[in-house]
């Protein structure tokens, strides 16, 4: 399929579930709204008089223990999306209790290990360069959604799989991530609201794209991940 037609399969796959996909969305805005004023809360203070200027409240060992946990729950939500994504796809219904179960309860070691390493390498190969950590974040694009569809896969099999399938595929996927660029630029204009309508549309192109890949990536009539 070309980006048009995938894009517009995903218009046609999220009629009527925009709804469910909000009460998908909320919990996660939520959670990342009380961390960041926590954590800006929890930064010191600047006063300026005309004799000069002082510091007052602020708290590192607080402001840390945030940042951790802002770190922590960050591991997570990319999972959270693109499993939603394949239910969308698959047309299975969603439930944000069921789905945050199945990330972070039922599949808890296998997300988190995943996403920890990808963050890591993501960061290592960016220190080199930026060209390096764009293509490497594009290697393992397909981990969660690979996660998600083969459940017999540890984190660690999960990203080298993932990036032996986008092998040939990273320029492609750039150009594709790209296309939504206005869109998420919308989504930030308006402190998130417009997120609403892109978030699930993109992840749900997203989620798209990737079948494409394992279609095509199919050989002698048996499919890389099973049915």
């Amino acid at each position: 399929m070309l980006r048009k037609e995938l894009k517009k399969e995903a218009e046609k796959l999220l009629h009527r579930k925009y709804g469910a996909w909000s009460l998908i969305l909320i919990p996660v805005f939520v959670v990342l709204f009380v961390l960041f004023v926590l954590y800006f809360k929890s930064l010191p203070q600047i006063h300026y008089t005309y004799f000069g200027s002082y510091v007052t409240g602020g708290s590192a060992p607080l402001m840390f223990i945030i940042l951790l946990v802002l770190i922590f729950v960050s591991l997570f939500i990319q999972a959270y999306y693109t499993f939603a994504a394949v239910k969308t796809v698959s047309g299975e219904e969603l439930n944000w209790k069921q789905n945050l179960s199945e990330v972070c309860s039922e599949n808890f070691s296998r997300v988190f290990i995943a996403n920890l390493k990808m963050a890591l390498y993501t960061i290592f190969w960016s220190l080199l360069l930026v060209v390096p950590g764009i293509v490497k974040a594009h290697s393992y694009a397909m981990t969660n959604y690979l996660l998600k569809k083969n459940p017999e896969l540890n984190g660690t099999q999960a990203l080298t799989l993932s990036r032996k399938l986008m092998n040939g595929y990273k320029m492609e996927f750039f150009i594709f991530s790209m296309s939504f660029y206005f869109w998420n630029l919308l989504a930030a204009v308006t402190w998130g609201i417009a997120g609403f309508y892109v978030l699930p549309y993109a992840q749900t192109a997203q989620v798209l794209f990737f079948d494409q890949i394992i279609a095509e990536r199919t050989t002698d009539g048996e499919s890389i991940l099973p049915d």
